[in-house]
C-alpha cells in the first residue's frame, strides 16, 4: 500500500473572446435594480502551478494532505456598456475570482475503522469580486473540522464550517 502521493499540474491558457460576467444598477436610488449578464471581452491568459502531497502515518491512522497554489491571470480592456448610450472601460487588470496564492492543509484521523476526525485549514489570497468594479475581497484563511462515525452501511456526520467565524465576502 502507497504512503505517499504527489501531483504537480503547470499550465498556460491564452484566452481569446474570453467571457466576463458583468453587472450595472440601472437606478442608483433602487438597490434591486442591477442587471446582469455575460459579455466578451477581448483576450487575456491565464497561467499557474498547483502541488499537492498525500501521506499516511502511524499505521494508516493519520493522512495528511496539503497543497499550494499560484495563478496568475489577466483580462485585456474592454468596453463594458452601463445604458444604451455610455461606456466605460473595464479589464485592463487580473481576472475575477482569481486569488494569486492558495493553499490547504487538512488532517484526516482514524482512531479506529468506524471514527473518521478531519481537520481543515485553508487560505485565499486577496481577488477581484467581479469584472464589473475594482472591489477585491480581503486574503482570508478557514478553519474546518468534521467527524464521521459509520455504522455498518450508515454513517453519523458532524462537522462545523469555518468555525473561527472569520468574516469574508464572496460576491461584491
Amino acid at each position: 500500500k502507497e504512503k505517499s502521493s504527489y501531483q504537480a499540474t503547470f499550465f498556460y491558457i491564452l484566452r481569446e473572446d474570453l467571457q466576463v460576467s458583468v453587472s450595472a444598477q440601472q437606478d442608483p436610488g433602487n438597490p434591486n435594480s442591477f442587471y446582469y449578464f455575460t459579455s466578451n471581452a477581448a483576450s487575456g491568459y491565464n497561467y499557474g502551478a498547483e502541488y499537492e502531497r498525500s501521506q499516511m502515518f502511524l499505521d494508516d491512522k493519520i493522512k495528511l494532505t496539503s497543497s499550494i497554489g499560484y495563478l496568475e491571470t489577466w483580462i485585456d480592456q474592454y468596453d463594458f456598456y452601463i445604458d444604451d448610450s455610455t461606456s466605460t472601460n473595464r479589464g485592463n487588470r487580473a481576472q475575477s475570482q482569481s486569488p494569486e496564492f492558495s493553499y490547504s492543509m487538512v488532517a484526516e484521523i482514524h482512531p479506529s475503522k468506524s471514527l473518521t476526525i478531519a481537520i481543515d485549514y485553508s487560505f485565499k489570497d486577496k481577488y477581484f469580486l467581479s469584472d464589473s468594479h475594482n472591489h477585491r475581497s480581503e486574503a482570508y484563511h478557514l478553519l474546518n473540522l468534521s467527524a464521521e462515525y459509520k455504522i455498518n452501511s450508515a454513517s453519523i456526520s458532524l462537522w462545523g464550517k469555518n468555525v473561527t467565524d472569520t468574516r469574508y465576502a464572496v460576491r461584491g
